[in-house]
């Protein structure tokens, strides 16, 4: 059964997107909390090209959740780099056309995926920075989806089993990232830091209130506000 079919079916059971939506995502993050052999939690090393991923990243200052698919690894000015789309910048409509076309590409190692067990023997998928670049941007300027993140900033990693794609896709880390910035904002004295986090929650919300359709234009304001969480120097 092709991709797109298969997570149509599993909306429909649910009995629309928004409710898959948000069943993938309190599954997924109850996930974090359990020895779940399909959602693993593992070290830097284990972080490869190809696969899926749920990392926790420090904005200097803030910590938000991240769920990207790894795509090319890059040194620049002595730090390792790595380019990952970051599934959240990308409406939900467009991800299932996108990993249809993704799991047919690389079907063999989709389907041998599986029937294994423990996402740490996956086969990853075989990509590379130009090859996903091009199907993002042919496709409708897809493209700015593509972010680089300083790996020594990535707190915590979870490995997720392309068995889990289908929810992996609907997971929504918006709510979540707003209570860190929220909590965190709390525990700060007041600072310059502080000033500029509440400002910044202020426009997260107003954007989060503004989420009308499943449109590209709300995603390319949410990476340009989290572009933007930067509240202290290196």
């Amino acid at each position: 059964m092709n991709f797109d079919i298969y997570v149509r079916n599993a909306i429909n059971k649910e009995g629309d997107i928004n409710r898959f939506i948000l069943s993938s995502t309190e599954t997924l993050l109850d996930y974090r909390n359990k020895n779940n052999p399909s959602f693993l939690k593992l070290n830097h090393s284990n972080l490869k090209i190809g696969s899926f991923f749920l990392i926790k990243y420090y904005y200097n200052g803030n910590n938000i959740w991240c769920p990207i698919f790894t795509i090319e690894f890059r040194t620049a000015k002595n730090k390792n780099i790595l380019y990952a789309i970051n599934l959240d910048y990308l409406p939900y409509k467009y991800k299932i056309q996108f990993f249809n076309l993704l799991t047919k590409t690389f079907s063999s190692e989709y389907d041998k995926n599986k029937d294994i067990k423990g996402v740490k023997n996956e086969y990853p998928f075989k990509v590379n920075f130009e090859m996903i670049y091009r199907f993002l941007h042919k496709a409708g300027n897809y493209n700015y989806a593509i972010t680089a993140y300083d790996v020594t900033k990535i707190r915590d990693i979870y490995k997720v089993s392309t068995n889990l794609l289908y929810r992996f896709i609907f997971l929504s880390t918006k709510k979540i990232n707003r209570k860190n910035m929220k909590d965190f904002l709390d525990k700060l004295m007041e600072s310059k830091e502080k000033t500029n986090l509440k400002k910044l929650l202020e426009d997260y919300d107003e954007l989060l209130d503004s989420y009308k359709d499943d449109s590209k234009e709300f995603y390319e304001r949410l990476k340009l506000l989290e572009g933007h969480m930067k509240l202290f120097e290196n």
